[in-house]
């Protein structure tokens, strides 16, 4: 342990050391907003009185495909703003309106598949975080809470209070877009300057045009290379409480005894300062959130599932800290979900924001006790403060409480973000070392990792090295593999083709993964080869891969149809092939097939998704994951298939039906929604969850009905 400590050590010295250099753009772009008394009609229709008097900006270029040229189509951009609210107006010109794209209606659907615009405000400057917004000529509804530079800092999950609408005319569709102060944090003072940043999607021409920063290893979530929006001057964010009560009742079928249920609860969002929000949630209920999909696990390790419970999301890239091994310090399924079974949540407050350079949150939990679980509470803090440019410090804090003891954990990391390394290329360092403590292990209860990125435009390299010693065990965290020293590397080199049919070729000629004893021995690697990746002008992609593998086991252990796998000593090699098509297709879709060894034996694997949105109201979504494995002198068929059909009414209704079943579990489950918006920040529910047993014939199994109101009041 030492020697790793020392190594950190050493590292984390030689990082300081480096020069600090500006990572932002010498000059930045500056879009100027203009005060108006009487404030637009929110219609998408340009021709308002109020912005014919406002001048426009269109100094849009592209960053993706050719980085740094003019965009085909032009795009112009508007400011204005009341007292109260600000207003982008974007005017998209298209000479062609038939051939525009727009297909998503669904509230925080998928709006990169059409025609879309989409926008960037960071209010505190801070060059870390930032609210992003996006619609297309359906005036859909798109946001999300943006931290870091890249999509795994990016929290689609949360929810704003804004308007939005679109138009198609003859020659351009718009976007009008109103956002109130109050739904907004900023600091106080008489002239704001905001980063601000533009981005258009022109879909059948498959190319996106950026306002600030066109260069080609940038891309739309840098914000230190966004411009600055000004001359908004004497304005107050207000302090609005959002309350936002709720009722539930219905009806279930458990197995022939029937009951009915009803539930009714709180949750308050108030803005105790400028910069941090403060979120109370009572009697907490998750009915409408969507089923997991039932996957069958051919691993020895544990599935990895994602959040999907409101009070958790939001927040939720703040709190998270990622270690080697797939390990994690925060994963919040752990808190109100015992066994896979949902454990009530008697309330939990949230406090999260951020004030100059720092950036913080608090949870607190309290969950009833079950039969096998005494009532907990789950406490977790996490504090980031910014250093250099865009680089940060960083701590976090978790204690999971109840009768029976303790659970603790604490961490620290660092992170130095440089867009500005050899000239304009991007480099990332990142540390993180924690502990946990339980008053019993109090040895070998050590994780960390360092990692470096080299993400750019042709040349991608990332290289880790991480551990996690057999203690470490947070019990608001998630331990894939505990005991484990990880070394990770892969290089990729992608350069750009502008030749008619092809956009770009990769070749990754090593992507390692080994893992370790700390004594040395190892346990299992994976070495993967791409030869080739194309990306046609399409936005088709194509790939190759070859995989080398050695897996270790040191138990038997069982999958699919209680299989013995023995514990012994495993190579492989396996042959890949993936295939992904465009999105701005009507009908796109993936399909992934691999065949190689597997445990002595031999496995082929078909994995398929196709996605069908031929108009604004109908959507659907079909999946197929297959296996073929020879092992034991006996062969096996796993079969998992899903569905997703979406109905879109308008962009305030909506209804969604999932629909999977595999031959593990044997059950066809149905999870059936109706979603109403009659406000902003209200919903209405109707879920139907119904499963049958499906060996030897339908048999009719568990039916829960329930109708949930959320109603929200601002004062």
């Amino acid at each position: 342990m030492n020697r790793i400590t020392g190594i950190l050590t050493s590292l984390l010295l030689t990082i300081l050391l480096l020069p600090g250099g500006s990572n932002a753009q010498n000059s930045k772009p500056v879009m100027n907003a203009v005060r108006v008394t009487v404030p637009p009609k929110i219609d998408g229709n340009s021709l308002d009185s109020i912005w014919q008097v406002i001048p426009g900006n269109s100094d849009f270029l592209q960053i993706d495909p050719n980085p740094g040229k003019a965009p085909a189509l032009k795009t112009e951009i508007k400011v204005a703003y009341t007292d109260d609210d600000i207003y982008f107006l974007f005017i998209c010109y298209d000479p062609e309106p038939e051939n525009i794209i727009a297909r998503e209606m669904k509230y925080d659907g998928y709006t990169s598949g059409d025609d879309n615009v989409k926008l960037i405000l960071d209010t505190f400057g801070d060059e870390r975080n930032a609210y992003w917004l996006a619609t297309n000529p359906l005036g859909v509804k798109n946001d999300a809470l943006l931290s870091g530079r890249t999509y795994e800092e990016f929290n689609e999950d949360w929810d704003m209070i804004w308007d939005v609408a679109s138009s198609i005319s003859s020659d351009r569709w718009c976007a009008e877009i109103r956002i109130p102060f109050a739904s907004l944090k900023f600091p106080k003072a008489d002239e704001q300057v905001w980063g601000v940043n533009f981005l258009r999607g022109i879909r059948r021409l498959n190319q996106d045009v950026i306002w600030s920063g066109a260069v080609a290893n940038g891309n739309f979530f840098d914000l230190t290379r966004a411009g600055e929006l000004k001359g908004i001057s004497r304005i107050e964010r207000g302090n609005p409480v959002y309350i936002l009560p709720f009722v539930n009742g219905g009806l279930e079928d458990m197995g022939g005894a029937k009951d009915s249920r009803f539930k009714a609860g709180l949750d308050v969002k108030y803005g105790i300062s400028d910069a941090f929000t403060m979120d109370l949630t009572l009697n907490t209920d998750f009915a409408q959130v969507e089923a997991d999909i039932a996957e069958i696990n051919l691993t020895r390790f544990p599935l990895f599932l994602p959040e999907k419970r409101d009070f958790f999301l939001e927040g939720n890239k703040l709190f998270s800290f990622d270690l080697a091994s797939g390990n994690t310090g925060y994963y919040s399924r752990v808190i109100g979900i015992d066994r896979g079974e949902g454990v009530p949540i008697i309330g939990g407050l949230k406090l999260t924001g951020s004030a100059g350079r720092l950036e913080a949150g608090i949870l607190s939990v309290q969950t009833e006790g079950t039969t096998r679980k005494k009532t907990t509470n789950y406490l977790v803090s996490r504090a980031k403060y910014g250093i250099l440019d865009n680089s940060y410090a960083g701590f976090i804090f978790s204690n999971v409480q109840s009768e029976d003891g303790f659970s603790r954990l604490g961490g620290v990391d660092l992170n130095f973000n440089f867009n500005d390394f050899l000239g304009d290329k991007n480099l990332i360092i990142t540390s993180k070392l924690a502990g946990t403590l339980d008053g019993s292990n109090t040895t070998e209860n050590l994780a960390g990792i360092v990692a470096i990125e080299y993400p750019n435009e042709i040349l991608n390299i990332y290289s880790s090295y991480g551990f996690t010693q057999k203690n470490f065990d947070p019990k608001t965290g998630f331990i894939y593999r505990p005991g484990i020293n990880e070394f990770v590397f892969y290089a990729s080199f992608a350069p750009r083709f502008d030749n008619g049919w092809l956009r770009r070729f990769t070749f990754m000629p090593v992507e390692f993964d080994i893992q370790h004893e700390p004594g040395g021995r190892i346990v299992s690697y994976e070495y993967e080869i791409m030869p080739v990746s194309l990306l046609f002008e399409s936005n088709d992609r194509v790939s190759f891969t070859y995989t080398k593998g050695y897996d270790s086991p040191d138990n038997d252990f069982t999958i699919f149809k209680n299989t013995l796998i023995k514990s012994g000593d495993y190579h492989s090699n396996s042959f890949g092939m993936n295939i992904f098509t465009s999105h701005s297709r009507p009908v796109f879709g993936t399909i992934g097939m691999e065949y190689g060894d597997f445990y002595g034996g031999k496995r082929f694997e078909l994995e398929s998704e196709v996605n069908a949105a031929t108009s604004g109201n109908f959507g659907m979504t079909l999946g197929y994951r297959f296996n073929d494995i020879s092992i034991n002198d006996r062969r096996i068929n796993t079969n998992e298939i899903f569905s997703r059909l979406k109905f879109t009414l308008n962009v305030n209704t909506a209804s969604f039906l999932l629909v999977q079943w595999n031959n593990e579990i044997e059950e066809l489950n149905f999870n059936f929604k109706i979603n109403y918006k009659p406000t902003p920040g209200s919903d209405i529910y109707l879920v139907v969850n119904k499963i049958l047993e499906t060996p030897g014939g339908l048999r009719s199994k568990d039916l829960v009905i329930i109708l949930k109101i959320s109603w929200m009041f601002i004062i």
